[in-house]
């Protein structure tokens, strides 16, 4: 009996984590503001370059990209309203990122 209180306990509680980190899940806005604090403000590119901001989003955790036309920037991590920069740039997107694009 007091293994099946230990699992049950067990299972709760993760599924506890795992609502609070989808609820804190950071969206593309709060990206945005992080990156402008962090970086400022992006001038204006010319007008037949598409500037966008890719997000993959694992309900849990998101990873963000800037992209400025087909070239990627630096991609950071969001977990739980923080980021954490997991690439370096253009030529360091991650890899298994491209797994799910």
């Amino acid at each position: 009996m007091r293994k099946k209180k230990k699992l049950v306990l067990f299972v709760c509680v993760n599924i506890v984590i795992l609502i609070v980190l989808t609820i804190t899940n950071p969206t593309t806005e709060d990206f945005t503001a992080f990156s402008e604090e962090k970086y400022g403000r992006m001038p204006p590119p010319p007008k037949n370059i598409l500037v966008e901001i890719e997000r993959i989003d694992f309900v849990i955790f998101s990873t963000y990209t800037q992209m400025l036309g087909y070239e990627s920037g630096i991609t950071h991590l969001g977990i739980s309203g923080h980021f954490f920069q997991i690439s370096e740039g253009q030529y360091d997107y991650p890899w298994w990122l491209d797994l799910f694009n």
